[in-house]
Order: structure tokens, then C-alpha cells, then sequence
């Protein structure tokens, strides 16, 4: 169903069928976008880990441990480093054990071992600081990655939910 589709169903069921509608095409656009957005939410509709995707992918820079995180991730499920030859679980750890177990553990360079939690909000950080440019590799769960701005944007969800 396209967005048309969806906002035929829409005005038949509030009984807004005349013209000079009650709700503008645009305002009806963007409830069914908060309700698409919201249905992802509460259902985990899309869940991914595309090692070719940026919304799950971040390409790691040698000597930086923080990188920002998609505003459309709205759940990160898992971590990988993906190198050269492999893909490793990284765990996850708060920065309280860090601090307790390793106290310089921000200046330290190497592979990275785990993201560190609770620190830096929409963000991701890792100890170590990677010394290569290699990938992380998140499993996520996200919003969908279009939105519907005209009549024939189909939503980005299972047909089956439209």
C-alpha cells in the first residue's frame, strides 16, 4: 500500500472525504510517519546488522574511540569488530569498571576489547583507541530509514502492517 492508498483509508475513516479537508495532506503524511516510527518501536520492526549499511556500520579511525550513533538507532543489540581476518564480540562494560580496573584506560591504544556504557549519550566508545581503520559492525534496532513525503512512497515496514 502506498501513501495514497494509506491516506484514502485514513480520510474515509474520520469521514473526511470533502474537499478542503480537515487535516492537509502534509499533516496526514506526518501522523503516519509517527505512527510508522512508533510501530517500530514497540514492535522492533527493524532490526539489522549490514556490515555495508552506515545506520549499523561505523568505519573506525585510528586514534579515535568515540563516534556518533544514528538518530534512527534507537536500540543497539550487539557489537563486532570486523578486521582483516575476523569478527569478534566486543563486550559491553560500564565506565565505572574501567575506571576502577584501568584508571588511564582512555589513553590506551591497541585493538579494541569493548564499548564502554554510560558515558556520551547517542554514542559509541571504545576501549581502546583502535590503532587500525578497521569497522564496527552493530546489530540495531532502528526506525526506517525513509519516510513517506509523497503519494507513491510506500512505507518502509511489512506490507502486511501498512
Amino acid at each position: 500500500m502506498n501513501a495514497m492508498e494509506l491516506e484514502i483509508q485514513f480520510r474515509n475513516a474520520i469521514q473526511d472525504t470533502e474537499e478542503d479537508y480537515l487535516y492537509p495532506k502534509e499533516e496526514v503524511f506526518l501522523f503516519a510517519n509517527e505512527a510508522i516510527n512508533e510501530a517500530c518501536r514497540r514492535s522492533n520492526l527493524k532490526v539489522m546488522t549490514d556490515v555495508n549499511n552506515p545506520l549499523s556500520t561505523i568505519n573506525l579511525v585510528p586514534g579515535q574511540n568515540t563516534y556518533a550513533v544514528s538518530d534512527k538507532v534507537y536500540n543497539v543489540l550487539a557489537y563486532r569488530l570486523k578486521t582483516d581476518t575476523k569478527f569478534k564480540t566486543l563486550p559491553v562494560k560500564d565506565f565505572r569498571e574501567l575506571d576502577q580496573c584501568y584508571g588511564d584506560w582512555m589513553s590506551k591504544n591497541g585493538e579494541p576489547v569493548c564499548v564502554v556504557a554510560g558515558l556520551n549519550s547517542g554514542k559509541v566508545m571504545l576501549y581502546k583507541n583502535p590503532t587500525v581503520a578497521d569497522k564496527l559492525v552493530m546489530t540495531v534496532r532502528h526506525l526506517p530509514e525513509t519516510e513517506l513525503v509523497d503519494d507513491m512512497d510506500i512505507p518502509d515496514i511489512p506490507s502486511h502492517l501498512h
